[in-house]
């Protein structure tokens, strides 16, 4: 026979277990039910693209996504690197690199809304120039991630304009320099 207090834990144990299947269901479902976003590239950003398309034998449409994740990998290296808790030598200058590194980011993104600007409206009835400047990003829990970490869920199309001018300038500008110490 079972005692009351074997009977209520079993049913407490039994509530909790059934809880956490429910909230790993919801879960799934959270990543199946993915987010689609449309953002809009510049004339000079769809070359870009294609250079790096052509550096890195990748597809372009994989692109967009690379971008994010190399934009997310600089910033998280660059606050490491900005840590304040960071013991810093004499002659190191955070403070100058983070003010280099916010200003860069500022320029870049007024580069991209004046490009944008530039571009003008696109009427809907070109389809080539909307398959050539209008794409749509999956935002899988991975992507969502790097944007949350970067405080730009809002601003998809700058996040990748920001990527992908730091891979352009990695892997197209410096394709001739060696590194250094190597020369």
């Amino acid at each position: 026979m079972k005692s009351g207090h074997q009977t209520k834990s079993k049913t407490d144990t039994n509530f909790l277990v059934e809880e956490a299947i429910q909230e790993g269901a919801e879960e799934v479902k959270k990543q199946q039910d993915l987010k689609i976003a449309t953002y809009r590239l510049t004339e000079k950003e769809v070359q870009n693209m294609a250079k790096i398309s052509e550096a890195l034998r990748l597809n372009s449409e994989d692109v967009p996504r690379r971008a994010i994740h190399y934009l997310s990998f600089v910033n998280h290296e660059m606050q490491k690197h900005l840590n304040p808790d960071r013991q810093a030598s004499v002659t190191e200058s955070h403070e100058r690199d983070s003010h280099d590194w916010e200003n860069w980011k500022t320029r870049q993104r007024q580069e991209y809304l004046r490009e944008l600007n530039a571009l003008g409206n696109i009427p809907q009835d070109d389809p080539i120039r909307q398959k050539r400047y209008n794409r749509n990003l999956e935002l899988d829990g991975e992507i969502w991630d790097k944007l949350n970490q970067l405080k730009m869920t809002d601003e998809i199309g700058e996040s990748i304009y920001l990527g992908v001018a730091l891979l352009y300038h990695q892997l197209v500008e410096k394709a001739t320099q060696l590194p250094a110490g190597h020369t």
